[in-house]
């Protein structure tokens, strides 16, 4: 998602980014329901490369900015982080999303 609401997204950025979410959509409930199953965990890991895509077409937005610090200081893994400051960061954008 922050790839997509980035001042930096372009349409590459776009595309990998909301191939990432639709795959995750899809995905991730069952995956949770069936966490065995390797064909959900490939679509996940799937959705995971698009992710990575989206991100490396343009710079870090402000939700993995503020989970550095965490990362560094506590040894936090990185993504542990971002799960805790992306939520916020979300609500504080609530109506100003098109």
């Amino acid at each position: 998602m922050e790839s997509i609401r980035n001042v930096n997204a372009s349409p590459v950025s776009a595309r990998h980014a909301v191939a990432a979410l639709r795959l995750i959509i899809a995905t991730f409930p069952a995956l949770l329901r069936d966490p065995g199953n390797l064909d959900l965990r490939r679509d996940m890991t799937e959705a995971s490369l698009c992710a990575v895509l989206a991100f490396s077409n343009r710079k870090a937005a402000i939700a993995h900015i503020l989970s550095y610090p965490i990362t560094l200081g506590w040894g936090v893994q990185h993504g542990i982080t971002c799960s805790f400051t992306l939520p916020t960061i979300l609500r504080s954008l609530r109506g100003r999303l098109r």
